[in-house]
């Protein structure tokens, strides 16, 4: 079905060979979503939504420093998501930290090569008597989440028509999952600018 909606807004300054990105997303709750049904002895959710039923904002700071002559990247972003209760369940997320780093050798052809990581970590516990009935379901003390991956990254640039074209082709292996699920993440994404 269809997921949730990210409207994303942004202004860049560059300087050289250092580029600073500010941007904001908010997420719209227009995804498919119901209440889930999950067995506790069995485990066995009976329902999964696409949608989360809570919108959220998300203010997100990033710097990048690039050297067009050795086509050297180092990439880092700082972003916190603030999401907004989903009052069907009376459950609010806590407030999440996210720091994501890509280093990359850009090569002539357009193609980059590196590696990338990124940290996840909510800055307290859920609430809500959504999460306090969770909580005493699964007979654990927190919600509070947390999960690190690291893995390669490929991109590709060119130009279209006059227009810039990217590609991007990454994999991400989770470790050290706390209240999170812990997968192994492959990712194809394309863009193109107007």
């Amino acid at each position: 079905g269809l997921s949730d909606v990210t409207v994303t807004g942004g202004l860049g300054y560059d300087q050289g060979r250092s580029h600073v990105a500010v941007q904001l997303s908010v997420y719209l709750p227009v995804g498919f979503w119901q209440p889930a049904s999950v067995d506790i002895p069995t485990r066995s959710i009976n329902v999964l939504s696409t949608g989360k039923n809570r919108a959220a904002i998300d203010p997100t700071v990033g710097y990048t420093f690039l050297d067009p002559k050795t086509g050297r990247e180092l990439s880092v972003a700082t972003g916190i998501t603030l999401p907004f209760r989903n009052v069907a369940t009376d459950y609010l997320t806590a407030p999440e930290l996210h720091v994501e780093l890509a280093a990359m050798q850009h090569l002539p052809s357009g193609l980059a090569v590196g590696a990338h990581g990124y940290a996840y970590s909510q800055l307290g516990d859920d609430s809500g008597s959504g999460a306090d009935a969770f909580r005493q379901a699964v007979g654990v003390t927190s919600l509070k989440a947390q999960v690190f991956a690291v893995g390669p990254l490929v991109t590709y640039a060119t130009k279209v028509g006059g227009h810039g074209v990217t590609a991007k082709l990454k994999y991400s292996h989770e470790f050290e999952a706390r209240k999170h699920l812990e997968s192994n993440v492959l990712q194809l994404s394309a863009a193109m600018a107007f």
